[in-house]
């Protein structure tokens, strides 16, 4: 019983189980990142075009200067976005990681415990069943003297009773002419 419950509790742990979700956890944070810098790459091209666009809208003089001006804004933006969507990320992945790896840790250490207390267990159950065949030992030994000891006593109060009852024969006189043999015959 404890043996079994030792072992539910271990494949109840699912210690792989919790080491694939993590590195599941961390690919899947690895994709999206990759998936951010795509999207903010396509965003960048995309402003790109906007400005290729001004240009020809606008007049000369002011060209350069507003589109220095949008562009370098454009770009400002994009990388404080992305660092600030990586970093979040990142500390997102990071956390859960942490996480689950404490999580691990806990259930490992319980792991531990458990199979400390599991042993200890085993060794108590151990000596106490030695304990219990030689108690076991002792007892049969005391039955088997008390049984040896109530025949003599049973077969001694057997000729007790065999010579009260032949003082009584005895003593009447029509039942003086039976032997001693005669009567163990009889009372047999």
């Amino acid at each position: 019983m404890i043996e079994n419950s030792f072992q539910n509790c271990f494949l109840n742990l699912k210690v792989a189980d919790r080491v694939e979700a993590l590195v599941s956890n961390v690919l899947e944070g690895q994709s999206k990142l990759e998936t951010l810098k795509t999207s903010y790459q396509t965003g960048l091209k995309s402003h790109a075009n906007t400005i290729v666009h001004v240009l020809f809208i606008n007049n000369e003089a002011d060209k350069s200067e507003v589109l220095q001006a949008h562009l370098q804004n454009l770009e400002e933006q994009v990388e404080a976005l992305q660092e600030l969507e990586d970093v979040d990320k990142i500390e997102v992945a990071w956390i859960t990681l942490n996480e689950s790896y404490e999580d691990f840790k806990n259930d490992d250490a319980k792991l531990i415990t458990m199979g400390n207390q599991y042993s200890q267990l085993n060794d108590s159950l151990k000596t106490d069943l030695e304990v219990s065949q030689r108690q076991k030992i002792v007892l049969d030994k005391k039955l088997s003297n008390l049984l040896q000891n109530t025949t003599k006593i049973q077969i001694e109060l057997c000729d007790v009773i065999k010579k009260a009852i032949r003082q009584q024969i005895y003593r009447h006189d029509d039942l003086c002419c039976l032997t001693p043999e005669d009567f163990d015959a009889c009372v047999r």
